[in-house]
């Protein structure tokens, strides 16, 4: 095992503890989408598909704090007392694309062809 399959590893089990418990796992789930990121750019691709897979399910339906914290915005929109801006969602769209940027990263730095259609 090398360090990038350890990474994966690793990022996917904190991506699976942070899908499921409350509070935190939104927090877990972005620190496993960076942990991934960092074996995304060592080489690592299974593990990392996996991670941003899970997170993403974890993130759409076992994180109420995203989708709460949108609601009580909406609800609040008419008052007038100051409302924090909204970065839980953006930040959480930037997590999960980042695995996937260094995965092209990773294996345009490593010397391979990126194609985007197999050669005739």
């Amino acid at each position: 095992m090398n360090a990038a399959t350890g990474l994966g590893i690793a990022g996917l089990v904190i991506a699976i503890f942070g899908a499921l418990t409350p509070f935190i796992g939104l927090y877990l789930g972005w620190f496993a989408l960076l942990v991934v990121s960092v074996a995304a750019l060592m080489g690592d691709r299974g593990l990392t598909i996996a991670t941003v897979i899970i997170s993403a399910l974890a993130f759409i339906f076992l994180t109420p704090s995203l989708w709460v914290g949108e609601g009580l915005r909406a609800m609040a929109s008419s008052s007038t007392a100051p409302m924090p801006p909204r970065l839980l969602l953006p930040i959480t769209a930037v997590m999960l694309a980042a695995p996937v940027v260094c995965m092209l990263l990773g294996r345009k730095a490593s010397g391979q062809e990126i194609r985007s259609a197999p050669p005739n």
